[in-house]
């Protein structure tokens, strides 16, 4: 071996070494479990529940009920975040609506002395009304038993996921497995991120205005207002985090057993003349899925499509304030952007993949032709008329469409809610904007 040789020799090895470095620091920033055992995923969905239950999103986590719950046990914490926010509503509306100095200075407004109009007060208001909602809406939600499907995930714990692998492909429950693990992950670390942004957000304008430092009366009103809305705005911030966070796990689950019942089906239809226990399986476990599926969507179809349209407008308003009409230090107009680009581009994926089950009933639709066409049933064969009520619910909902119903969500659906977006955007760039500059 000569000089050459030897020196691309080790370029190539300290290359791959580097390479290997990057790759690494890359899943541990996602949270890719490479060669991480089973029990590193269970690790991770407990400590996003404990992180969910410390910020009030769920008092229970995982472990859910179908049945309502007659008593609830009193948390002090969730009444101060009630409290606290009905306080900063009723102050960011008297902030909006006066121009009075002196009310202004005694209700320790971040913005006083500034050449800013209060629709900052009302936009921050508006916010904190829909997230309040939305908290409220959520609890209801588990007091009322519609969250069960969370119960899946306890059950998966308790037996390490054996029950899960069972009824999935092998390929199956390693995407539902990589998925969850980086979900998990994901939603636990910007649970804590949440906490410095919010804290950021709200008390920066208020620590870069001069008169916060020359005017007492203003330091200590401001001050202590602005602890009343900070405490209530970070917990309800981190909680429709964690909302978004136990959708998109719903969402994952029911979209792997779709996949496995599609592959399961694959197979099923080329043996359909000699395979009766396949097919009451693929019968029967498709029937099952699609009833959970309905029972889900009527339970949370107005709180999806609530949290949908806050969520959108949360994003369009992220982007304006940051991009396009700054008003606040770059710091400030960072984190909003950003904050607004994570948050449409986790809505969009999160719709997209929403629609995978309707593609996938399309392929279980042509299956079941083709077990059909192989194999005769007799006229009053209980397996043929399932086969015809699975049909029907495949071409559309037995019970009709309603708004928020998010099983007929289809893949060509997360376009439309992008150009509604930008629509938005540039409804408050030619108008809000415009309202600004002239005043």
């Amino acid at each position: 071996m000569n000089a050459m040789e030897l020196t691309c020799f080790k370029f190539n090895s300290s290359s791959k070494k580097a390479l290997l470095l990057l790759k690494q620091i890359i899943y541990n920033i996602v949270g890719y479990p490479k060669d991480e055992p089973l029990q590193s995923t269970i690790e991770a969905l407990s400590v996003f529940e404990k992180r969910t239950k410390w910020f009030r999103c769920l008092h229970d986590g995982f472990v859910q009920s179908k049945k309502a719950k007659s008593t609830v046990k009193f948390d002090y914490i969730s009444w101060a975040i009630r409290l606290t926010a009905v306080i900063s509503i009723i102050r960011g509306l008297a902030l909006a609506s006066t121009n009075n100095s002196w009310y202004l200075l005694i209700l320790g407004d971040p913005l006083f002395g500034t050449n800013v109009l209060p629709y900052a007060s009302l936009f921050i208001t508006i916010w904190l009304i829909n997230i309040y909602i939305i908290f409220e809406w959520f609890r209801w939600a588990e007091r009322s038993g519609s969250l069960f499907m969370l119960y899946d995930f306890h059950q998966c714990r308790l037996d390490n996921f054996n029950s899960l692998q069972n009824e999935l492909t092998a390929s199956s429950f390693a995407t539902f497995r990589t998925l969850t693990h980086i979900i998990s992950i994901f939603f636990s670390r910007f649970l804590v991120w949440g906490v410095f942004m919010i804290t950021l957000l709200i008390n920066g304008p208020l620590l870069s205005n001069p008169f916060y430092y020359h005017n007492y009366v203003f330091t200590i009103t401001s001050s202590l207002w602005s602890i009343s809305l900070t405490f209530p705005m970070v917990y309800l911030f981190n909680c429709i985090s964690c909302i978004g966070g136990y959708f998109i796990l719903i969402s994952l689950l029911m979209l792997v057993r779709y996949k496995s019942l599609v592959k399961k089906g694959s197979i099923v239809k080329v043996t359909a003349s000699n395979a009766n226990v396949d097919i009451s399986y693929l019968v029967s476990r498709t029937i099952s899925l699609g009833n959970e599926t309905d029972a889900l969507s009527r339970s949370l179809k107005y709180l999806i499509l609530h949290y949908i349209m806050f969520i959108s407008m949360v994003g369009d308003l992220g982007i304006f304030f940051g991009i396009i009409a700054p008003t606040e230090s770059i710091l400030i107009r960072y984190i909003l952007s950003s904050l607004g680009f994570l948050i449409l581009g986790m809505l969009g994926a999160a719709l997209y993949f929403d629609g995978d089950p309707i593609q996938d009933s399309i392929k279980l639709y042509r299956y079941f032709l083709q077990i059909l066409l192989k194999r005769r049933f007799t006229n009053y064969n209980n397996e043929l008329f399932k086969i015809y009520e699975i049909f029907d619910r495949i071409i559309g909902p037995y019970n009709g469409v309603s708004a928020g119903d998010f099983s007929v969500i289809t893949r060509q659906f997360f376009l439309t809610v992008l150009m509604e977006n930008a629509s938005m955007l540039m409804l408050f760039t030619c108008n809000v904007q415009t309202y600004m500059q002239r005043k």
